[in-house]
């Protein structure tokens, strides 16, 4: 899938190819990430708490290590993928995400820190991948068309 992506940094593949849409260091307050496709985009609301992931149609929660550990504030790298699985991590989540022509962000639900990305407007497949599998420090959202 070609098209016309922002990318950030040098993030082209062996053969040249944009694979990583977008690379990004979140402060994950309340132990979560939210990766949205608009800026009003409907938040999921997590049923038991142990879930690693929630969805709606605009957007995704992806449960992390906590925000704090002791004196030091965490963070946690998140990289935006299309058409291409990480080679590391553990699969989390699989389902779908309705991008608006306002793109990909990656985020948090409290402050207003949001590090976005240019995508064509769509439906896509979408999986999450996670390490390590508890409390994860980094993640990979892979995005496919649908």
């Amino acid at each position: 899938m070609t098209a016309p992506y922002l990318p950030i940094g040098p993030l082209l593949d062996k053969d040249g190819r944009v694979s990583c849409i977008l690379r990004a260091t979140v402060t994950p307050f309340h132990a979560q990430v939210l990766v949205t496709t608009s800026p009003d985009a409907e938040h999921p609301q997590w049923t038991s708490g142990d879930e690693a992931a929630v969805a709606s149609a605009t957007a995704i929660a992806v449960a992390t290590e906590p925000d704090i550990d002791g004196d030091n504030q965490n963070r946690v790298v998140v990289e935006v993928l299309v058409d291409e699985s990480p080679s590391e991590g553990t699969e989390v989540f699989t389902g779908s995400l309705l991008v608006s022509s306002w793109g990909v962000a990656l985020g948090d639900t409290v402050s207003t820190e949001r590090h976005r990305a240019a995508l064509p407007a769509g439906e896509y497949g979408v999986t999450i991948h996670v390490e390590p599998t508890a409390n994860p420090g980094r993640i990979w959202v892979v995005l496919t068309s649908a």
